[in-house]
């Protein structure tokens, strides 16, 4: 695809010839692209290509490309290269990290465990590996992608068993059984249940007798999952909820949404979080069949 073609795909009333549009114009911005994606933007009535397009909106406006992309010199990268080459990073960071650490740590809880049970050492060291299998988790979540078919719809009843059994937090499954896709099952396994987790962790804090709700379901081009809570909604931005280390929760690491995102991103899909229709926060996940 070509810029010219791109830029006329955004009037299609295909949806998903706009969202490939959306994507090509988001991974090759230039600033004369600005004016026809916000014009296809004010437009857009369909939830991810408009995403996509905020997304091309973000990277046309950045100092990066304002003052140094030249799409005749610059060779163009596909979003695929760019996310292999990233991941690889996170993966070489993250396995370093954790090769280095991990064995000191265990070598430090062990005895702190043994001289000082009780401590403020011990109860800082145990904080410290779950920040270490937090990153441990982000690995996981930029590992190259193993698409099977499977049982979306049998996970998700699974994953709510593995969270919700200890919290007294009821749970409406509501979507079609079976359902079967192809994707990577462990990416998005470990990117919805953060977001559940999430879920059941806001609507707790907001009384026993408030639900959540997990849908899912597919259109002609993309499956979702969402997890929509009783809790108080967000606070905040969206934006800043996906920061590491970013969380409103005692005793919360604030890695959740983040490796969600990371996860996600390594399958081609997309995440958001915003403030459900009638209370609550939404959680969605979305990527392309």
């Amino acid at each position: 695809m070509d810029r010219a073609t791109a830029l006329e795909l955004l009037k299609s009333a295909s949806p998903h010839d706009r969202l490939k549009a959306a994507r090509f114009i988001a991974r090759t911005a230039v600033p004369s692209d600005l004016a026809p994606v916000r014009q296809a933007l004010q437009a857009e009535s369909v939830s991810y290509v408009k995403q996509a397009l905020r997304s091309a909106l973000k990277r046309g406006t950045s100092d990066r490309v304002l003052l140094t992309r030249d799409s005749h010199l610059e060779p163009e990268i596909s979003d695929s290269v760019r996310r292999a080459v990233y991941n690889k990073a996170v993966q070489e960071v993250t396995a370093t990290l954790l090769h280095e650490i991990a064995p000191l740590l265990g070598v430090a809880l062990a005895e702190v465990a043994k001289d000082l049970p009780n401590s403020r050492a011990h109860e800082k060291l145990e904080r410290l590996k779950s920040v270490l299998e937090a990153i441990s988790d982000l690995r996981m979540a930029a590992a190259p992608v193993h698409a099977r078919e499977f049982d979306i719809a049998s996970m998700l009843r699974e994953l709510v068993a593995d969270e919700a059994h200890s919290r007294s937090v009821l749970v409406d499954l509501e979507g079609q059984s079976p359902f079967l896709i192809n994707g990577d099952p462990i990416l998005l396994g470990l990117a919805i249940s953060n977001g559940l987790r999430n879920a059941l962790d806001a609507s707790a804090d907001f009384g026993s007798d408030r639900h959540v709700v997990v849908n899912w379901g597919e259109t002609d081009v993309e499956y979702w999952v969402s997890v929509l809570d009783g809790g108080r909604g967000l606070l905040g931005t969206a934006e800043q909820a996906f920061a590491i280390g970013n969380t409103t929760k005692k005793d919360h690491l604030g890695f959740g949404l983040a490796i969600a995102r990371q996860a996600l991103d390594t399958v081609a899909g997309v995440v958001r979080l915003v403030n459900g229709a009638f209370g609550g926060a939404l959680f969605e996940v979305r990527w392309c069949k």
